[in-house]
């Protein structure tokens, strides 16, 4: 399935800051070390997850986003993956609501991972 993304799209600055952070973490040098680890003296750590799936994520303990459904309520919501973010080493998930950074994310099975909408 092939769609469209404008460039206008509020995804598109996500996915160019994803894109230069996956050369940063992945691409390795000469040395055989990525950038990420030269500068970290250590690999990367968190999963790997494609830009743009859709995942669940925790939500935040405390704060007004910590229980919206009250507390019998579910811990993970869903969300799409924008990116890491590189100070917190915490996923950056946006939502219908808004954006979230969550230290936890669970992927989807392999055929619920991607929605065009």
């Amino acid at each position: 399935m092939q769609k469209y993304i404008p460039v206008a799209h509020p995804a598109v600055p996500w996915l160019l800051k994803h894109s230069a952070f996956l050369l940063d973490v992945r691409a390795r040098g000469h040395d055989g070390f990525t950038a990420w680890a030269r500068v970290k003296g250590r690999p990367f750590g968190l999963q790997g997850v494609g830009f743009g799936e859709s995942v669940f994520f925790t939500r935040p303990t405390k704060g007004p986003h910590a229980q919206p459904d009250g507390n019998m309520g579910a811990v993970q919501s869903e969300g799409f993956f924008l990116g890491y973010n590189r100070s917190a080493n915490t996923y950056v998930i946006g939502t219908a609501d808004g954006m979230y950074a969550s230290r936890s994310v669970s992927r989807r099975p392999g055929h619920n991972r991607w929605n065009a909408e």
